[in-house]
C-alpha cells in the first residue's frame, strides 16, 4: 500500500507525452524552448529531446503532423505547391479550396 501511494505521489499527472514515453518531459528544457518551432519536430534527434513540446504540437493530420517542413512555405505563392506540396503541406492546405465536385480552385492572394 505505501509503494502505490508514494508512487502517486511522485507520478506527473497524465498526458499525452506520458503515452509516447516522455512521462518526464523534455530532457533540456533551456534547449527546447530557444528552438520551439513545430517543423523541428521532425527531427528524431529533436523529437526525442523535446519529446513534450512535440506531443503537445502533433495534429491528427497524416504526413503533416507539424505543418510546413520549411520556414519560408508561408510566405510562399500558391504556385509553389505545385511542387512543394510535402515540403509545405499546411500552406498548401490553406491555398487549395475545393469549389464543386471534380474542380478545385486556389484562394486569391
Amino acid at each position: 500500500m505505501y509503494s502505490i501511494i508514494n508512487r502517486l505521489r511522485f507520478t506527473k499527472p497524465f498526458s499525452r507525452s506520458s503515452l509516447s514515453g516522455c512521462c518526464y518531459g523534455d530532457k533540456d528544457l533551456d534547449f527546447c524552448r530557444s528552438r520551439a518551432k513545430r517543423s523541428y519536430c521532425y527531427e528524431s534527434s529533436f523529437a526525442d529531446t523535446c519529446c513534450d513540446f512535440c506531443s503537445n504540437q502533433k495534429s491528427n493530420t497524416f504526413g503533416c503532423e507539424y505543418g510546413d517542413r520549411a520556414e519560408w512555405c508561408g510566405s510562399s505563392r500558391p504556385f509553389v505547391c505545385y511542387g512543394s506540396n510535402a515540403l509545405c503541406c499546411e500552406t498548401c492546405r490553406k491555398h487549395f479550396l475545393p469549389n464543386s465536385p471534380g474542380t478545385r480552385k486556389y484562394k486569391a492572394d
